[in-house]
């Protein structure tokens, strides 16, 4: 597994929270984003997204979209705006889904986006998500990066409650893995996520969902049928944390590397997919 830190190539470079945000939500294929600020911001996100992506030979663009708030929005308020956009997008008729993320402008303006998707949604009767993405109140880009993680899980059907579990229990599909908080943006995404996946068959398990790396709404509505969630990387806990909070599927929280990381992964993992100790040593 690759897990070089070089700078030097250009997918490993950052941005701003807003970047951060849209290297999750766009890589939902089915799914629309809105980012909520003016086009020169939504222009530079998207840019930037599209160089990496080109560097690294992959030709599938996401589409961005923006609300292109003008000076008399950012004085006067852009929400009226938001919501012709949102309309706009909802019209289009290929999204089952739409993320709005907010901008540094928007935000500072306090423009209630929350409010917006929330009514939106329920006019619509589509998902309408917001995510929080103002970059100099505090943010940076895995703030971005996090903040769109959390909105993603909100297409994940809720936990069921004790009494309808006890009414119709439902077990997960074994051997089927979540993977989530991949870099889109990393050169070796997809090179990685193949040996993940090479390993997973040593034990006979195969990959339910990502979250997100080219992903439908649908797909991601499957989260809950998967046996195991394997985190990406996660320095800081709080993905970690909050996939326990929407699921109580039990969780890796790195990918593995070297040798020893790796033989110790198949262990881990095979042993939280409840398997037996022969499959687990033949894996090995």
């Amino acid at each position: 597994m690759n897990s070089k830190n070089s700078h030097k190539n250009i997918s490993r470079l950052e941005g701003c929270t807003v970047i951060g945000a849209l290297t999750v939500t766009s890589f939902v294929t089915d799914a629309a984003t809105i980012v909520h600020g003016p086009a020169g911001c939504a222009h530079q996100s998207a840019s930037m997204i599209q160089s990496a992506m080109l560097y690294n030979e992959c030709y599938d663009i996401p589409e961005i979209f923006t609300s292109d708030m003008s000076e008399e929005e950012i004085i006067f308020g852009g929400e009226e705006r938001l919501k012709e956009t949102i309309r706009e997008t909802v019209a289009d008729g290929r999204y089952r889904a739409i993320f709005v993320i907010g901008t540094c402008i928007s935000d500072t303006i306090g423009d209630d986006i929350e409010t917006v998707c929330k009514n939106a949604s329920a006019e619509y009767n589509i998902p309408i998500i917001p995510i929080d993405a103002s970059g100099f109140l505090g943010g940076s880009f895995e703030k971005g990066f996090i903040s769109a993680i959390r909105g993603v899980t909100e297409l994940i059907p809720p936990r069921r409650t004790e009494a309808e579990a006890q009414e119709a229990p439902s077990e997960p599909e074994p051997k089927t893995v979540n993977i989530i908080a991949e870099k889109n943006l990393e050169y070796e995404v997809d090179s990685n996520f193949a040996e993940i996946k090479r390993l997973l068959s040593l034990l006979g398990a195969e990959v339910n969902t990502r979250i997100a790396r080219r992903t439908t709404v649908a797909e991601i509505a499957r989260f809950n049928n998967a046996a195991l969630n394997i985190i990406r990387d996660d320095p800081t806990g709080a993905i970690s944390a909050h996939i326990k909070y929407v699921s109580d599927i039990p969780i890796i929280e790195a990918f593995p590397t070297g040798l020893s990381g790796t033989i110790e992964f198949l262990k881990n993992a095979g042993k939280l997919m409840n398997m037996d100790e022969m499959t687990i040593e033949n894996a090995v």
